[in-house]
């Protein structure tokens, strides 16, 4: 994973698939002592996004790395409760993408049980 984001607040645990500028897929393990609340799945679900959506995210070359910023977060729904032991998967992939600003589809499940679904839009 190639984010600006460090522990305590790299939130990912693994990256699954990519397909660049389109769609792609990562983990989170929630552990017994770890508070996980709603607003951590949104931030999870925004770190794949930035991996998936990231310019130049291979390049050596600092200046050419980009950071993109969380413009909007639309119908975001919340189906079930975090536990400790989920291992959620976050699955992002583009609705639309107009100049600078991205729009993604969003939804992170457990066991093929929804979690969360909704839409949110970046700018880079």
């Amino acid at each position: 994973m190639n984010l600006p984001h460090r522990p305590p607040f790299l939130f990912l645990d693994k990256i699954l698939d990519i397909e660049k500028e389109k769609r792609g897929a990562g983990i989170k393990c929630i552990t017994a002592n770890e508070p996980f609340t709603e607003t951590l799945i949104i931030e999870c679900m925004a770190q794949v996004s930035a991996v998936v959506f990231s310019k130049n995210a291979s390049s050596l070359n600092k200046e050419d790395k980009k950071i993109g910023y969380l413009g909007s977060i639309r119908n975001m729904m919340f189906k079930r409760n975090i536990l400790p032991g989920d291992q959620i998967i976050i699955e992002v992939s583009l609705i639309q993408k107009f100049g600078n600003l991205i729009k993604v589809h969003a939804k992170a499940h457990v066991k093929g049980e929804l979690l969360a679904k909704g839409e949110l839009t970046f700018s880079n």
